[in-house]
């Protein structure tokens, strides 16, 4: 259950826009210490049939995890979003060796939810702290971590 009135209308908005092109999960509970992903989307339709959304139609091109933040994330928020990430991959790692699976599709880095943490700013300081890197062929506001987050 969300506490504030942001996060509802951030997961009812991404839910309604998303759902007809793919499976769009909120509030999605991951079994350390009950901790939530606020949204996780699924494609299930071929992306020529994805209205021009902008950077969300790129954003949304394999399973996401969305963290929105009504202020500006703090590190400790950061690091929260990236365990609950890694904390999906170990439950969905799990889901395959109970099914018997012997490929897992997330030691590949197949099925791995990439995760978007959204914020409408974000401080020099807090950048340098996880060694940010920007990507020129994206819009300039798009930070990303090293590759082993």
């Amino acid at each position: 259950m969300t506490r504030k009135i942001h996060d509802e209308l951030a997961k009812n908005y991404l839910e309604t826009l998303l759902q007809s092109f793919g499976e769009v999960t909120t509030a999605v509970r991951i079994r350390s210490e009950g901790r939530e992903i606020d949204v996780v989307f699924q494609p299930s339709v071929p992306l020529q049939n994805v209205v021009d959304l902008g950077l969300l139609s790129r954003m949304i091109e394999t399973t996401v995890i969305f963290e929105p933040f009504r202020n500006p994330v703090t590190g400790d928020e950061i690091r929260d979003c990236i365990v609950k990430s890694i904390e999906m991959r170990r439950e969905r790692k799990r889901d395959e060796r109970r099914k018997g699976s012997q490929k897992t599709t997330t030691s590949k880095g197949g099925d791995i939810p990439f995760l978007w943490i959204l914020t409408p700013t974000l401080s020099t300081k807090i950048l340098k702290q996880f060694a940010a890197l920007f990507q020129k062929k994206l819009v300039r506001w798009n930070i990303f971590l090293p590759g082993g987050f």
